[in-house]
């Protein structure tokens, strides 16, 4: 299936000082939970970031400008439509495109919908790291089982990052092998697609010190198709036995 281009609605001009730091949000399901969670960067203590909101509802395109107009005078965003559903692989993308065209170096991930402190912005980027993912949810492994995954303590190495609520050194984006390399079926898996590339580009997932409240995957995945992606995914790319600091080995094909 071939993809269609996004279009692209600009709120406001991105800030011209290029060194400041970058925040990609992902619209999950409504404009009042992005409504929510702009409000909630609006109060945050580090001011001197640029936002972008990348949104998959192709029905919410006039519900998310309006909001992100809204509150223009007090937190400047861009908004970004995707008029096909690209889950989070779409921010992603952006976020590379951000990287290659304007120098950022770090971004920060965020999904609408998930509550965050006033803090959030400054702990992140006190810990960013280079070639590192640095997340308020990471798994390590056993060395045996991938399931069920155990939960990492702060400073502590994983094998998996969820996206929301991390901060990512952006290099990790352009290889291009990251791209060319992701199967389509797999677009939904944008999480565990990161943290096997992560992995096999020798990158290191650390949890964060952060607390914040995310949706547990399994509550998240009720879908039985998305379910089942998990599973073949796992068997194609993921061998459980353990490697560097006791995450299990990643088996694709390596860039």
């Amino acid at each position: 299936m071939k993809a269609s281009a996004p279009v692209q609605s600009t709120s406001n001009s991105l800030s011209n000082d290029l060194s400041q730091r970058l925040v990609v949000i992902l619209t999950v399901k409504s404009a009042q939970d992005l409504q929510e969670s702009l409000d909630r960067l609006a109060a945050q203590t580090l001011h001197d970031f640029d936002v972008f909101v990348w949104n998959n509802h192709r029905d919410q395109v006039e519900a998310v400008d309006d909001t992100c107009m809204r509150i223009a005078d007090h937190l400047p965003v861009i908004t970004v439509h995707s008029y096909e559903d690209f889950y989070g692989r779409g921010s992603q993308v952006l976020a590379r495109r951000l990287r290659l065209r304007h120098g950022y170096r770090y971004v920060v991930f965020l999904d609408t919908g998930v509550p965050f402190s006033q803090r959030l912005l400054t702990r992140l980027w006190d810990e960013r790291q280079p070639n590192t993912i640095v997340a308020a949810r990471v798994w390590r492994s056993d060395g045996v089982r991938i399931f069920p995954h155990i939960d990492a303590e702060p400073g502590e190495h994983g094998f998996y990052a969820n996206p929301c609520g991390a901060i990512v050194d952006l290099g990790l984006f352009t290889y291009t092998q990251y791209w060319s390399l992701w199967p389509q079926r797999y677009w939904p898996l944008h999480d565990a697609w990161m943290s096997v590339m992560a992995q096999a580009l020798s990158w290191t997932i650390v949890k964060s010190s952060l607390a914040i409240r995310l949706p547990r995957t399994d509550e998240h995945d009720e879908d039985p198709k998305i379910r089942a992606l998990w599973g073949e995914f796992n068997a194609s790319f993921v061998v459980p036995q353990g490697g560097r600091y006791g995450e299990p080995l990643y088996a694709g094909p390596l860039p």
